[in-house]
């Protein structure tokens, strides 16, 4: 039922545990939630299937890899993009997730060889310049509020063009674009 490990989670937690916090938590917008609202975007965009890789591998150099939620192209990519909630009940580990994708997108900044490896094993070439789109869910408390700045100067530094949730149909907006050019 659940299409990864997150959102199985998700359900399990939704319908299983009992959580002092799970009032603030139902108005949370999750990352399952980002990733459905970036398909729906490029679906939106009329962006064919066989042009995004969902849960697609970015290999940079010899032995750096990282997964990004959505790789758009054909045999070239020209969009990358990643869904990120602020919005979780624990955010300590969003912190290193997202310093570790960030560690990825910053070699293939500095332009070392790259290329992206789809679930189905499909390789496709990828340049430095590449647009790069996070979408995320802002942060509602002060903990997570720590989390979003950290994220933020990582995002600027790197040139991650930074979307909220309610502004994610403009990536695939962007994207269509990219593949007509």
């Amino acid at each position: 039922m659940a299409s990864g490990s997150e959102q199985a989670l998700d359900m399990i937690f939704g319908n299983f545990v009992i959580d002092p916090e799970l009032a603030s938590r139902k108005d949370s917008i999750t990352k399952y939630a980002i990733l459905a609202r970036i398909r729906e975007s490029y679906e939106a965009a009329r962006i064919e299937a066989p042009y995004w890789k969902s849960r697609a591998e970015v290999h940079v150099g010899r032995h750096v890899t990282s997964r990004v939620d959505f790789a758009i192209g054909n045999g070239k990519i020209v969009q990358l993009t990643q869904g990120w909630s602020f919005q979780r009940a624990t955010v300590e580990d969003l912190s290193t997730q997202i310093k570790a994708w960030a560690y990825a997108i910053g070699r293939l900044r500095n332009a070392e060889e790259s290329r992206v490896i789809s679930p189905d094993g499909k390789v496709s070439t990828i340049e430095a310049g590449v647009e790069v789109e996070a979408v995320i869910a802002k942060p509602t408390n002060p903990t997570q509020v720590e989390v979003f700045e950290e994220a933020s100067q990582v995002f600027d530094e790197l040139q991650i063009k930074v979307r909220d949730f309610d502004d994610a149909a403009k990536v695939g907006q962007r994207a269509a674009e990219l593949l007509r050019n």
